[in-house]
């Protein structure tokens, strides 16, 4: 058992369980307001001294300043081995030129516990619908904050938007505007099993091996509407763009 992990993960079980909670301690730093004390003993660390510690063996400062850095280095992050990291996608730098969209807002929280998390299934039939009733190519912002009032969730809020601010000869009151900047691009093309572990293998495996690192700002996906009309096994699909701001 232990050698045919060793060789699925490339460390013993032992050292997989410390990196694991060494890196869900991280997106717990950066994604909400539990403090450094409750993250330490929450991932069985005796102290919050000798949980520092190791995390500034792995991460090369302590979590206070990381989580206080207006950047995520994902480098050093453990994905869960169930993760295929073996994926690959069509990728490029690029550069976006601000840009206003139209349309209207979703929020939710996720709990702690739940992390990595999915795709939310309701997202995957918000995008359906939006494509379907606007007839056209459809725009996602999404931003993940550590929520004011509860610190072991996250408060996720997504805008789905388009280029034109009618849909029916009915005006969309609502607008926000996509940020220029340098972003990390992704195609995908798939499923919705594939689309709930997609920015999980993004984030968790991608990025750190591209050595990457996410400035602030917000995850843009722009969803084609031929994705309607797509099967894949007769299951319904998307197709994508997906950009990640990065230094």
């Amino acid at each position: 058992m232990q050698d045919f992990f060793k060789e699925k993960c490339g460390v013993s079980i032992g050292k997989y369980i410390r990196q694991r909670k060494l890196s869900r301690s991280a997106t717990l730093l950066k994604l909400t307001s539990q403090s450094v004390t409750d993250i330490a003993f929450r991932m069985g660390f005796d102290s919050v001294q000798s949980y520092s510690r190791e995390f500034k063996k792995t991460f090369g400062v302590n979590p206070n300043n990381y989580r206080k850095a207006d950047f995520w280095d994902l480098r050093n992050l453990r994905p869960p081995y169930w993760l295929d990291c073996d994926e690959h996608y069509q990728f490029e730098i690029c550069q976006l030129t601000s840009k206003e969209i139209f349309g209207f807002q979703t929020s939710h929280q996720i709990a702690t516990n739940d992390l990595p998390k999915k795709a939310s299934p309701i997202k995957w039939k918000i995008i359906h619908e939006t494509l379907r009733t606007w007839g056209e190519n459809v725009y996602c912002l999404s931003s993940f904050k550590p929520d004011n009032t509860k610190d072991q969730v996250i408060a996720v809020s997504s805008f789905f938007g388009m280029e034109h601010n009618s849909v029916d000869g009915g005006k969309i009151p609502m607008s926000r505007v996509i940020k220029c900047g340098k972003y990390a691009k992704f195609h995908f093309v798939g499923h919705k099993e594939q689309y709930q572990q997609f920015s999980n293998t993004i984030y968790m495996c991608i990025l750190p091996k591209l050595n990457l690192i996410r400035r602030e700002g917000e995850d843009i996906e722009y969803f084609h509407l031929a994705s309607v009309q797509k099967q894949q096994n007769n299951e319904s699909i998307v197709d994508l763009y997906y950009y990640i701001p990065v230094l």
